[in-house]
C-alpha cells in the first residue's frame, strides 16, 4: 500500500507543480489585498482535484488491474486513495492556516477558517471517492460537479434567507465543532467502507 501512495504522488507531480503555482498566485493576491480568503478556496479544491487526477491516470493506464495482479489487494487499493487524499487535505489545511495567519495575525481565526475549509475538502473526498471507484473518473464528472455546486448553493441560499444565526454559531462554536468532527468521522468511515464494498464487487 505504501508503494501505491508513493505512486500517486509521483504520478501527479506535474499537476502538483501547476497547483502550487495557482496557490502561490492566490496567496499573493491575498497578501496584496489583505484578504487571505483568496487562497482558502484554492487550498480546499486543489487536494480534491489532485486526487481526481490520480483516479483518471489509473483509469487510463489500467493500473488497478495490474496492481491487483501483484501483492496489492482491493482493500489496500481503497486505503491508499483515502490516505493519499487525507495527506493532501492536511497539507492544504496547513498552508491555508499559514497564509491566513500571516495576513490576519489571528491564531484562532486562522485555525477556525483553515479547519472549516479542510472539513469541506473531506466532505468532497467522502462523496467523490466512492463515485470514482464505482463509475471511473470520466463518468463521475457530472456527479462531481453537482457535489461541488449543490452544497455551496444550499449554504448561500439558506444564509441569504436568514435561517442561519451566525451569532448563535459563534456563541456555541465549541459544541458545534465537536458535533461537526464526529459527523465527519462517521461520514469518512462510511465512505471508506462503501468504497471497499464497491471495489470488492468490481470487475477490473
Amino acid at each position: 500500500m505504501k508503494a501505491a501512495i508513493i505512486k500517486d504522488f509521483l504520478s501527479c507531480r506535474l499537476y502538483l507543480r501547476t497547483y502550487a503555482i495557482f496557490a502561490l498566485v492566490f496567496m499573493g493576491l491575498g497578501f496584496i489585498s489583505a484578504n487571505p480568503f483568496y487562497a482558502s478556496g484554492i487550498f480546499m479544491i486543489l487536494p480534491v482535484m489532485c486526487l481526481v487526477s490520480t483516479f483518471a491516470l489509473d483509469e487510463t493506464s489500467k493500473w488497478e488491474r495490474l496492481a491487483l495482479c501483484s501483492s496489492l489487494n482491493r482493500k489496500d487499493l481503497v486505503s491508499s486513495k483515502y490516505i493519499f487524499g487525507s495527506i493532501l487535505i492536511f497539507i492544504g489545511i496547513l498552508l491555508n492556516f499559514i497564509s491566513i495567519l500571516l495576513v490576519n495575525k489571528d491564531f484562532i481565526d486562522a485555525l477556525i477558517t483553515s479547519s472549516t475549509f479542510g472539513f469541506i475538502s473531506i466532505f468532497y473526498l467522502c462523496f467523490m471517492a466512492p463515485l470514482m471507484f464505482k463509475f471511473g473518473a470520466e463518468k463521475s464528472r457530472i456527479y462531481m460537479m453537482l457535489i461541488l455546486v449543490i452544497p455551496a448553493g444550499l449554504i448561500l441560499g439558506i444564509s441569504s434567507l436568514g435561517f442561519i444565526d451566525f451569532n448563535a454559531i459563534v456563541t456555541h462554536v465549541g459544541l458545534l465543532t465537536a458535533i461537526v468532527v464526529v459527523l465527519f468521522i462517521v461520514l469518512l468511515i462510511g465512505s471508506y467502507f462503501l468504497s471497499i464494498k464497491i471495489v470488492s464487487k468490481k470487475d477490473y
